[in-house]
């Protein structure tokens, strides 16, 4: 696939243009994706602090944060409260219409903006008052609540929730 020379560092790119059997690219590109799509299953923490070599993974600031039963908590961003059925993505080209349903996500950037006028809320894991989904939600006025720890933990796809924008509170209803 054309596309896999983006699996490939600068160097074997020019390696692999000197000379086309100079490395294995086939099996290289196959062995980043595979990594990838390891390193895509796990969780961490929103903050990394690091005391020795990156590469050895001594980390601290993963924080366990207690549930209360059938609530999460977060930054209340856009006032409003609704009561839907939540969609959890992790891209934004997953879904093309949300018809009112609450997006939950771990982060936005400008590329899920198309979303979020289908959207009836809006719950992402990550952020602060001035992160994008904070910001763009404020403009367009659409329910919204950030820094909700645990959130794609806790909810699954078809859960009922009710959000309250402005305190920041949701209760789990199903």
């Amino acid at each position: 696939d054309s596309r896999d020379v983006f699996w490939l560092r600068q160097e074997e790119v020019f390696e692999l243009a000197k000379r086309y059997h100079a490395i294995n690219a086939k099996e290289l590109v196959a062995t980043r994706k595979e990594q990838y799509s390891k390193w895509e299953q796990e969780i961490v923490p929103e903050r990394i602090q690091t005391y020795s070599d990156v590469h050895q993974h001594y980390f601290t600031g993963h924080k366990e944060v207690a549930i209360i039963e059938g609530q999460l908590k977060g930054i209340g961003c856009c006032a409003g409260i609704i009561r839907k059925r939540v969609v959890i993505l992790h891209r934004p080209d997953e879904i093309s219409n949300l018809n009112g349903d609450i997006l939950v996500t771990s982060s936005t950037d400008p590329g899920w903006v198309t979303l979020f006028p289908t959207a009836g809320g809006i719950l992402v894991e990550r952020g602060s008052l001035l992160s994008h989904s904070a910001i763009v939600s404020r403009e367009m006025s659409i329910p919204c609540i950030v820094g909700i720890s645990n959130l794609l933990q806790v909810l699954k796809t078809g859960n009922i929730v009710e959000m309250d924008g402005s305190t920041g509170i949701i209760t789990i209803l199903n």
